[in-house]
């Protein structure tokens, strides 16, 4: 019994060995281990995570000019999907808001639309005041046709066809394909000139639109104790911007502006003598640029 149990295990032991040896020769037995770690087991901290991007809070009231609070006030955020209104206390809060330059726009039904650039920090809150002025109460002209259109979209084809004015149309802004609307008045528009000055934050050049037809008056430069070294240059005529009825900051950088493809038109009056009525109050001596998006108020 023993012999033969050796005799088996004796034999058992050479075939292993010459598989071994025919794996080994001919390459078809491949031993894999796998030493990935159990998914289920991998700590927390040894996974991969998200780019950290810095946010901040954008925390703000509303009020007529009296102080008053201003609720169902509609605040939007240019070049961003953000848009809120405010409560009956006036106020509105953006939480976890991107750090960076932003064109803000408040309207109510009843008030003038005011604007105001701002600058949100990471980790910090930003409150800001906007005052509202209301504005005199009357009926709109009734316009009868085919195509649904707003009332302000109305004033501008009304205007266009008077022929006071440059304009450009949806349609124009869409064919030309530009990415900037900086880009649109250099090309279609005469009368303006557009000046690039210094970098965003963001690494963006800023660029202003001024008047080609004046200036906004002259500067001295050079040793002012040295009359020989001393140059007068006349200082660029800065071009009023209105965004859906909005005044802007005057110089206004058009790097806030939306992009072309939220645009619906642009009007452009190089002066106070071709300028709509309506906008006779301003001080349009350097002209006049309207913009009208295609999200703006009625």
């Amino acid at each position: 019994m023993g012999s033969r149990t050796n005799c088996l295990f004796a034999l058992a032991t050479a075939m292993l060995v010459s598989g071994e040896a025919q794996s080994q020769t001919q390459g078809r037995v491949k031993i894999v281990v796998d030493r990935s770690p159990d998914p289920l087991k991998v700590d927390a901290a040894s996974r991969p995570t998200r780019a950290l991007v810095a946010v901040g809070t954008f925390d703000g009231l509303v009020t007529d000019t009296s102080l008053a609070p201003v609720g169902d006030a509609e605040v939007t955020v240019l070049r961003t999907s953000l848009k809120i209104r405010t409560g009956p206390n006036g106020r509105f809060r953006f939480t976890r808001m991107p750090a960076g330059q932003y064109l803000i726009i408040v309207r109510r039904i009843g008030f003038h639309p005011t604007s105001g650039i701002v600058e949100v920090l990471a980790n910090d809150t930003l409150r800001v005041a906007y005052a509202l002025t209301r504005a005199p109460q009357g009926l709109d002209t009734v316009h009868v046709v085919t195509e649904r259109r707003s009332f302000r979209m109305m004033e501008f084809e009304d205007r266009r066809k008077f022929g006071e004015g440059q304009f450009l149309t949806q349609e124009q802004i869409d064919k030309h394909n530009s990415v900037y609307v900086s880009d649109l008045l250099r090309f279609f528009f005469r009368g303006v000139t557009i000046q690039a000055s210094g970098n965003t934050a963001g690494g963006a050049a800023r660029e202003y639109a001024n008047s080609t037809r004046g200036y906004g008056g002259v500067t001295t430069l050079g040793d002012p104790n040295n009359p020989k070294t001393q140059v007068v240059v006349p200082v660029p005529c800065p071009m009023q911007v209105i965004v859906d009825d909005a005044l802007m900051p005057t110089p206004f950088d058009l790097a806030l502006l939306p992009s072309t493809r939220e645009i619906a038109g642009i009007e452009l009056y190089t002066g106070p003598a071709t300028m709509p009525v309506r906008y006779n109050g301003l001080d349009a001596r350097c002209g006049l640029i309207l913009i009208w998006t295609k999200d703006g108020s009625p």
